[in-house]
């Protein structure tokens, strides 16, 4: 198990949400092998709790035709941090970019190649991390993984009674549990949090759907709040989700660099 050392990529995390904390990756697997459709391996019982989630979510026909998706999300998190904008530009199935609104950092992955910009010093994002959020994202967008990450899942049978929870297997472990109605509703997965000190501390990543919306046949996540400390909460507004359309092929070219 690899445990990821403090980076400037902290530093950054904390300039932006003024936070003690600094949270990273606990475990960062292998994500060279590409699973280039998304599809979650497992067996027959696997397969068909991930059939009814993607029905769920809008059908194999709608969900199928996505190429594309922008999403505007509002990362709220108590005072004294505020409020900060951020721009997801998904092209499936391995591209992903991550942008903070009203601030010139942009974090962007393409198959094998993955880019900064700009060339802020504390901008020092590990290429795994963005992984991580892509994948997030596509599962509970889209109930697949990322074209980036081979994944496989098994039925948890620890789960309460009447629950379904899947524990999922790729770059990082997750647990993801469903609704009544068979959508994604709680995404758990590790990570190490540290502090300025150096010290480590393992915990547990726990995102909620708390809420969501549907347009044009498709469900998506509306609010989310997430938390790996209970003094440290944050939630997720989705403000504006796009289906293919705003997102292109030049978002994802590399920056030229002057030398």
């Amino acid at each position: 198990m690899h445990s990821v050392p403090l980076s400037r990529f902290g530093l950054c995390i904390s300039a932006v949400v003024i936070s003690v904390y600094i949270i990273l990756n606990l475990t960062v697997g292998s994500v060279a092998a590409q699973n280039n459709t998304g599809k979650i391996d497992g067996p027959p019982e696997v397969q068909s709790v991930l059939k009814h989630m993607r029905t769920a979510l809008g059908g194999e026909e709608k969900l199928g035709a996505i190429k594309t998706i922008f999403i505007r999300t509002i990362d709220v998190y108590g005072p004294p941090i505020g409020e900060q904008p951020i721009i997801h530009r998904i092209s499936l199935p391995d591209a992903y970019q991550y942008s903070l609104e009203n601030r010139d950092v942009t974090f962007t992955v393409t198959g094998k190649e993955f880019w900064r910009k700009p060339g802020w010093e504390m901008a020092d994002t590990p290429r795994s991390l963005i992984i991580r959020r892509f994948t997030n994202m596509c599962l509970l967008l889209l109930g697949q993984s990322s074209g980036l990450v081979a994944m496989s899942a098994s039925i948890d049978k620890e789960a309460p009674a009447g629950i379904t929870r899947l524990i999922l297997t790729g770059d990082v472990k997750r647990s993801l549990e469903l609704d009544s109605e068979w959508r994604p509703r709680v995404l758990e997965h590790p990570i190490d949090i540290y502090d300025f000190s150096g010290s480590v501390r393992h915990t547990t990543m726990r995102s909620v759907v708390e809420k969501w919306n549907q347009k044009s046949g498709l469900w998506s996540p509306a609010l989310i709040s997430e938390a790996a400390l209970p003094d440290a909460p944050k939630t997720i507004r989705f403000d504006e989700i796009l289906v293919n359309e705003r997102v292109s092929n030049s978002d994802f070219t590399a920056p030229v660099t002057k030398k």
